[in-house]
């Protein structure tokens, strides 16, 4: 009714659980604060036991190159992959991504990151070299020079994920230090298989 949600007494534990599922009801404010200190905390103490091949390079990247315009996306999608690989809660992922992804716009120059001309053509040039054959034409090797045009405005992905990696890392040390006051967040509604396949099945 209109004064809001109320258990009946005579309902059993299986179908109030039942219910609240269904009803997108979720964790109260105090079991949020702390499922999210407990992650903050392990994380923290787990750090510097990390390998390096864990902080460089924790997951393949899709591109080696991006752009400028491409920058905050592709940061934004790293901070939630390598939190999610720690376990980090799903409720906490979008605030703490956000506040590392501010500390880093804040701090970080990108102009650190744009790759040289002369390196990216020295990529290049040993890449030719493992694929080259001697009876290529010089019409081939003009095509592969108009290919290996550089755009100085590219920027070392690699590179921009180890900094990215290394502020999480500090923002982690630091909400171990004094945690700020984190968002609950709103119920998720819960949507069933069943439910899917019978939309479906209007659908057809």
């Amino acid at each position: 009714g209109s004064g809001g949600w109320h258990r009946d007494p005579g309902w059993s534990p299986l179908l109030l659980s039942a219910v609240t599922q269904t009803c997108g009801f979720t964790m109260d404010d105090g079991d949020f604060q702390s499922t999210c200190r407990q992650f903050i905390e392990k994380f923290a103490n787990k750090i510097d036991s990390l390998s390096h091949e864990e902080c460089e390079t924790p997951f393949r990247l899709v591109t080696f190159y991006l752009v400028s315009s491409e920058v905050e996306g592709e940061c934004l999608e790293w901070i939630r992959r390598y939190l999610s690989l720690h376990d980090c809660p799903v409720a906490l992922i979008s605030q703490l991504t956000r506040t590392i992804y501010r500390k880093f716009e804040d701090y970080v120059n990108l102009s650190d990151f744009y790759l040289d001309p002369d390196d990216k053509q020295s990529d290049w040039e040993e890449d030719d070299d493992d694929e080259a054959d001697g009876s290529q034409s010089s019409s081939d090797d003009d095509d592969d020079e108009d290919s290996h045009c550089f755009s100085p405005s590219q920027l070392d992905a690699c590179k921009l994920l180890q900094t990215v990696v290394s502020y999480v890392h500090a923002t982690i040390k630091s909400w171990n230090t004094s945690l700020p006051v984190l968002l609950t967040q709103p119920a998720t509604m819960r949507i069933y298989s069943h439910a899917i396949k019978n939309t479906r099945r209007k659908m057809e």
